[in-house]
């Protein structure tokens, strides 16, 4: 592979582009409709049509992200879908995908790896290549970002830190 250059690392929902919003928000409210059944939340499945992917796309995200759901080794951390912060492993789920879409799949590998048992991880890998094809199939093109540190993330969302999290806060 030759070299890429990469963007500095996101810290907030603002400093994203297109695709990783959609990414972003599409995570968000898979996880929120998880954790709230009961809850009114916008259907996940709705901006897949729109953005021009194809339905299968959305069967590899559903199943990626049943794989973390059922497999995490840890509690995930991923943000309520009007929060404007951006958690660690959201950074993480994006910087995942866009080295699945650069072709560094050991990389990309490594990430879900740290996250999941390894049933899940094997359940995980084949699903997440796929949903950042069929992603960068349709233009929506992740930008590989710099690393960012924990440490940020959790100072850019403090104000959420009294309420604690898990999957979503």
């Amino acid at each position: 592979m030759q070299a890429t250059t990469r963007r500095p690392p996101a810290t907030s929902v603002t400093d994203l582009g297109t695709a990783e919003l959609f990414a972003l928000a599409t995570a968000r409210l898979w996880v929120a409709r998880c954790l709230n059944p009961d809850r009114p939340t916008p259907d996940w499945h709705g901006g897949f049509g729109v953005a021009g992917l194809e339905p299968c796309a959305a069967g590899a995200f559903d199943q990626l992200f049943r794989a973390i759901a059922a497999g995490a080794r840890r509690d995930m951390e991923f943000h309520c879908p009007s929060c404007p912060c951006l958690a660690a492993d959201e950074r993480q789920y994006l910087h995942m995908l866009a080295l699945f879409q650069q072709g560094f799949s050991l990389e990309a590998a490594a990430i879900l790896e740290d996250w999941l048992s390894p049933a899940a991880l094997r359940a995980a890998l084949e699903p997440a290549g796929r949903f950042a094809a069929a992603l960068a199939w349709a233009g929506l093109g992740l930008p590989l970002r710099a690393p960012g540190t924990d440490d940020h993330a959790k100072s850019v969302c403090e104000r959420h830190s009294a309420r604690g999290t898990a999957l979503l806060h």
